[in-house]
């Protein structure tokens, strides 16, 4: 009996192993891609809830990839922004098979999602939601017109960067 409990500890042990493993590596990897995106990225909306959200269908991700690449992976979603009461989301096709999913308040985005996809549209890696705070006006703008405070959520600073006509 002590050799079967043995053998179930190891067995049980090689698997959370190995599905944490597998779990971290995929996770790194789909964020590891913001590196190959820039300013200059293509993006159409794929959906967008909801409807009558003011944001431009199509463009560049311009200041707001400036924006979301300075999360720091810490922290849970909080926005700089009252809260609307109204659920937000919208999903960006980028012109490289990814999707960048994002929760809204106010027109703050709080948390991203990246996805990757193969040529027969089969998800290949995708993240677990990231914090940001990122003013959803500075898709297709210029970095010029992107303005950053530091700002405290929960116990952490983050960026919390906003749109400033200039």
């Amino acid at each position: 009996m002590k050799l079967i409990a043995k053998f179930a500890l190891v067995y049980f042990g090689c698997g959370i192993s190995f599905f944490g493993y597998h779990f971290i590596t995929f996770e790194a990897t789909a964020i590891k891609h913001l590196a190959n995106l820039s300013e200059n990225t293509k993006y159409i909306v794929k959906s967008i809830k909801p409807d009558d959200l003011p944001l431009q269908r199509s463009g560049r991700l311009g200041a707001f990839y400036s924006c979301i690449v300075k999360y720091d992976g810490s922290g849970s979603r909080r926005s700089s922004k009252p809260n609307s009461g109204v659920w937000e989301e919208v999903t960006l096709k980028l012109e490289d098979r990814t999707e960048l999913e994002i929760d809204i308040n106010a027109m703050e985005g709080n948390r991203f999602y990246l996805t990757r996809y193969d040529e027969a549209g089969n998800r290949i890696d995708y993240s677990q939601g990231r914090p940001i705070n990122c003013d959803m006006n500075l898709l297709d703008k210029p970095l010029e017109t992107m303005e950053c405070k530091d700002k405290l959520f929960n116990n952490v600073i983050r960026p919390a960067c906003a749109y400033v006509s200039k």
